[in-house]
């Protein structure tokens, strides 16, 4: 953080002619996309600071995270949650046995085929498909 980047404002004279009292309130600016957090919470000017740019760095750190995800959703648009009855091939072992691709509509009762890898017929199928 550079210094020109930290804003202090000047202290307010509470009726005292005196002395002028430092200001405790620290703020950080000059950062476009990201609202630029304010700490008057401590006594003292350097752990407002301090607290700032904690506050600061947690904004930025989920800025970037939320822009990560918006290009990754932007990347793959068709891309379904994983959730619950999303899946993409259904195995019934027992009372009968079958295997369905959800996506393509094919079936095969040969499981234990599929279960020790041979997946070609679902992949050619499915590439025929699209």
């Amino acid at each position: 953080m550079e210094a020109d980047s930290l804003e202090v404002p000047e202290g307010q004279n509470y009726g005292l002619l005196s002395r002028r009292p430092a200001s405790l309130e620290a703020q950080i600016v000059r950062c476009p996309e990201i609202k630029m957090p304010i700490s008057q919470n401590e006594r003292s000017q350097m752990k407002n600071r301090a607290t700032a740019l904690r506050i600061l760095k947690a904004r930025v750190k989920q800025h970037f995270k939320e822009e990560e995800e918006k290009a990754r959703a932007e990347k793959e648009p068709d891309k379904k949650k994983i959730e619950w009855g999303s899946q993409i091939r259904s195995y019934v072992l027992h009372p009968y046995n079958m295997v369905k691709d959800l996506r393509t509509e094919t079936e095969t009762s040969n499981t234990q085929a599929v279960l020790d890898g041979d997946i070609d017929e679902f992949i050619e199928a499915y590439l025929l498909q699209n």
